[in-house]
This record gives C-alpha cells, structure tokens and sequence, in this order.
C-alpha cells in the first residue's frame, strides 16, 4: 500500500510517529505491527481497514470470495475459509462456533473505528 501510495518508508515513518527502522521491520516480516501502529499507518496512508484488507487479497493473487455459479456447487458461508486453513472436515458443531469467530474478527477488522 506504501508504495502504492508514492511514499518512502522513511516518510511513512515521521508521517507516522513510528520511524523508517520500525516500517521496514514490519515491512521485512522481522516483527508484526500492534493494532495501535497499523492504525497509525493506515491512517497515515489515508486508508482503512478495508483498504489493508483487499490489498492483501490483490498481493496474494486471490479475490475474498469466491461465489459458487451453480445451486449445486453451494457451499456452507465461510467453507473457503475452512478450505484455505485445512480444515474442512472438522465436526459441524466446531465449524460453526470457528466460523462464529471468524466473521467476529471479521466484523471488527472491517467496522471497528479508527484510532486517532
């Protein structure tokens, strides 16, 4: 998104209050932002939530749903979820409170409000 954007992460970084060493860390994958730095970030890029999430999904060359064509091919909600961890399979009961959880984490990632 950064670079997307046109900015150094040295910019990123005074814009930010986190400094270029702390963005590159993250950017390298050496350490893992806290919600507060991603939201220090995402709202230095002018972007949200949503923003971070569907560039995500563009980097790593898949869409965040995947509708099925035919009434056949209908698939429990959050099923490719399932697929995508490896757990398809695991007992109906466990399926639905793991699928309660991840549309949570869902709901919060997309609504929660920005920090300031």
């Amino acid at each position: 998104m950064r670079q997307q954007r046109g900015t150094t992460q040295r910019e990123l970084g005074d814009d930010c209050g986190l400094g270029q060493a702390l963005i590159s860390s993250y950017e390298l994958e050496k350490v893992l932002p806290t919600l507060d730095s991603l939201e220090k970030i995402l709202s230095s890029l002018q972007a949200d939530r949503f923003d971070l999430w569907t560039s995500l999904e563009a980097v790593n060359g898949r869409p965040a749903l995947a509708y099925p064509t035919h009434p056949s091919e209908q698939r429990t909600p959050g099923h490719e979820l399932l697929d995508l961890l490896e757990l398809d399979g695991m007992p109906r009961e466990e399926e639905e409170v793991f699928l309660r959880l991840a549309q949570e984490l869902r709901n919060w990632f997309l609504v929660s409000p920005q920090a300031t």
